[in-house]
């Protein structure tokens, strides 16, 4: 008798160390993952600060906050099963968004390229 208490008291010393292993194993990519999301994250508004109106800069960003966010939140457990679904389908649209003002941007540069070859050789003409 004496030598199973011992046993048992050895499985409970060894399973209970395995438990607070896998357990710190768990937590920790999990707070190296927002150590990250937080650098970025900061990093993002900075940026979006820096830029007032510049709504690709602007869009962009809040679209990988979102992206880090949503990261976070597949790893955590017990959240209602609307959360994810939700989130993605608003960063489906922030990253269109993200593209259509892009693309404006492009349209806008290539016109403003355009307008400024054409003003050039209007003025020439003018003083011949």
């Amino acid at each position: 008798m004496p030598m199973l208490r011992q046993l048992r008291q050895r499985a409970k010393f060894v399973f209970g160390n395995q438990m607070l292993l896998s357990a710190a194993s768990s937590v920790r990519p999990i707070a190296s993952f927002l150590l990250v999301a937080g650098v970025y994250w900061l990093s993002l508004w900075r940026i979006i600060k820096g830029n007032r109106g510049s709504r690709v800069i602007e869009c962009g960003s809040i679209a990988l906050m979102l992206f880090f966010l949503m990261m976070l939140m597949i790893k955590l457990t017990g959240l209602p099963e609307w959360v994810l679904p939700s989130l993605g389908l608003l960063l489906f649209l922030l990253c269109l968004l993200t593209m259509f003002f892009l693309l404006l941007q492009g349209i806008q540069a290539i016109r403003h390229r355009k307008s400024k070859r054409a003003a050039p050789t209007s003025s020439v003409d003018e003083q011949g």
